[in-house]
């Protein structure tokens, strides 16, 4: 296992909080430029097998790329749980100052899907695959291949609601944290439990999940001011409605190690 993951970042977002109220109500898919393109089924409406709850938690804002700073610690968002160079899959630098009209990044078309959460469920450290790791997750039963250069979490669909406005978000698994040690983070419990499980992680908000710029643009969120408060539940694939997240190639369950 390469020593990168050893070396994986504590997340230190820009934060702010804001409080969710009531359950899920009617959601509201947006298209490209916030704009509703349509309404789109409720969280609640589509099929979902009692393995997928929502949990209700706080999240900050992470991308890319994001290079040493004094704002996250010295600790870069380079590199991710499943790759050296996350930067080399998705195309360059996602940074959240940089945006055009639609929320994603202005400067070049991104290869891989721009709408990804982290979650902090670690499936390898440095010494390799995490036993029972698998075991805890909803997917155990899968028929995969678990070879070291595949991953049973990665680039699994998350459904995220900002409460405030009913519009939820759909985006891929892409990293783990938000946690005290991301690279080793098995908050299983929270992550795969019920929805009475909350987040183990004590750094910065306390915060449950992670969501890329692009997902804080279409929720509907000041990216200047940070995180959010908000409801998220796994989803499978075939559930995921139409939106700005089918542009791009999705985000694949390969390991990028050198």
């Amino acid at each position: 296992m390469n020593e990168a993951l050893a070396s994986k970042q504590r997340y230190n977002r820009k934060e702010v909080l804001l409080l969710a109220s009531g359950g899920l109500l009617s959601l509201i898919a947006v298209s490209c430029g916030g704009r509703p393109k349509e309404r789109q089924p409720a969280l609640e409406n589509i099929p979902q097998p009692e393995k997928y709850p929502q949990h209700r938690v706080v999240a900050t804002i992470f991308y890319v790329g994001e290079s040493a700073s004094a704002s996250n610690g010295y600790i870069d968002n380079i590199s991710t749980a499943w790759e050296d160079d996350a930067r080399i899959q998705f195309g360059g630098v996602d940074d959240p100052d940089r945006r055009n009209a639609e929320g994603v990044p202005a400067d070049f078309r991104p290869k891989e899907n721009p709408f990804y959460v982290a979650l902090p469920a670690s499936e390898f450290n440095k010494r390799g695959l995490i036993p029972g790791a698998r075991e805890m997750s909803p997917w155990a039963k899968e028929a995969v291949t678990f070879q070291e250069n595949r991953s049973l979490f990665k680039g699994r669909w998350v459904g995220v609601k900002n409460p405030e406005n009913g519009v939820v978000v759909y985006g891929q698994w892409l990293d783990t944290g938000p946690s005290d040690d991301p690279s080793d983070a098995r908050d299983y419990q929270y992550v795969f439990g019920d929805s009475s499980a909350k987040p183990k992680n004590s750094f910065g908000l306390k915060a449950g999940i992670d969501v890329s710029p692009a997902m804080t643009h279409q929720l509907g969120f000041d990216i200047a001011k940070g995180g959010i408060e908000v409801i998220w539940q796994f989803v499978d694939s075939q559930d995921v409605p139409d939106g700005p997240w089918k542009d791009f190639p999705e985000i694949d369950n390969r390991t990028y190690w050198n």
